[in-house]
């Protein structure tokens, strides 16, 4: 797997510690990275974690983690709506944008862990937040996949990208357990300051 983009001038952030952790600094506006060689897919099983920090409340959608090929055709998307954290997926057939979102505004300059769990056999999508399952919903049999996968926005599309901080995103290909997730969010946590699974 390979990135494109983060040689440019906004680049990587931090010297490694709690208070100052290796991250990548967006500024919403237009800079998003293009992750090379992965593919997200409804066919099979995935986990995305992501530890991201906001850093304005703009309104409207922001994307973290992206795979827009066309409209509803977008097997994996993590984004913010209207300052609320979702994972999302669009489907073609029919024509629909199926959310498992979490009912808690997401805080500025505050550091997040969130982890989008797709199971293919049930068909669900679920959203955990800070190690906690925030929403889950169901979505109809069929086979989208996408290998235009971005962190931080899309391109082509004005008006969606993150600002703010985005320090880690990891792509398993299993459907981990909520106890799993709850784990990794809380070992992982003592490297940023102030994260909430740590309390």
């Amino acid at each position: 797997m390979g990135f494109k983009g983060c040689a440019d001038a906004f680049g990587f952030h931090g010297n490694g510690t709690p208070n100052d952790p290796y991250r990548l600094a967006l500024d919403g506006v237009s800079e998003s990275v293009e992750i090379d060689g992965l593919e997200a897919t409804t066919r099979a099983d995935y986990t995305v974690y992501v530890w991201f920090r906001v850093r304005s409340d703009k309104s409207g959608l922001t994307m973290l983690v992206d795979s827009r090929t066309e409209r509803f055709y977008v097997p994996l998307r993590m984004r913010i709506a209207y300052g609320k954290l979702q994972c999302s997926i669009e489907m073609p057939f029919p024509d629909r944008i199926y959310v498992a979102g979490s009912s808690d505004p997401i805080p500025l300059s505050e550091w997040q862990h969130a982890a989008c769990r797709f199971r293919a056999q049930s068909r669900e999508l679920s959203l955990f937040l800070n190690g906690r399952l925030s929403g889950s919903t169901r979505i109809p049999p069929g086979s989208i996949r996408s290998n235009r996968i971005r962190i931080g926005g899309d391109p082509t599309v004005d008006g969606e990208n993150f600002d703010g901080d985005i320090a880690e995103v990891v792509f398993s290909e299993k459907s981990e357990n909520a106890n799993t997730i709850q784990a990794r969010c809380v070992e992982e946590s003592q490297r940023f300051e102030g994260a909430w699974c740590r309390k």
